[in-house]
């Protein structure tokens, strides 16, 4: 069974482990094997083209049903800025992904446990 979803310019499926992920403002492509890789660190797309371009076609397969149809951005200015907003905000979920792994977990001085930068609150056990 495939899960699809469209958000503003970002698409994505999922099948099975795999999960592909293609931003329309400016055709990025990301591959993610959740079994191997849960936290999605690990953009597989040059190790697994024939993967990549099946689900990138089982995508355009499925957004043929949706208004509009296709892989399409916002077709107004307004609409536009916000995909661009959205693009930036998705740079910072993966970036903050990544910079979560180089975070201290947690505090032996005391019973904070830090979840992502340390600029955010804590959670108090």
């Amino acid at each position: 069974m495939n899960l699809f979803w469209r958000w503003v310019g970002e698409y994505a499926v999922r099948q099975g482990d795999w999960k592909y992920i293609f931003l329309v403002g400016d055709n990025r492509q990301y591959l993610f094997n959740l079994a191997s890789d849960p936290e999605e660190q690990h953009n597989l797309l040059t190790q697994q083209p024939e993967m990549a371009k099946s689900l990138h076609a089982r995508l355009e397969h499925w957004s043929q049903g949706l208004m509009p149809a296709g892989l399409v951005g916002p077709n107004n200015p307004r609409k536009n800025a916000m995909m661009m907003g959205c693009l930036k905000k998705f740079d910072f979920y993966i970036k903050e992904k990544t910079d979560y792994q180089s975070q201290p977990k947690h505090d032996s001085n005391s019973t904070n446990i830090t979840i992502g930068h340390k600029d955010k609150l804590p959670v108090i056990l």
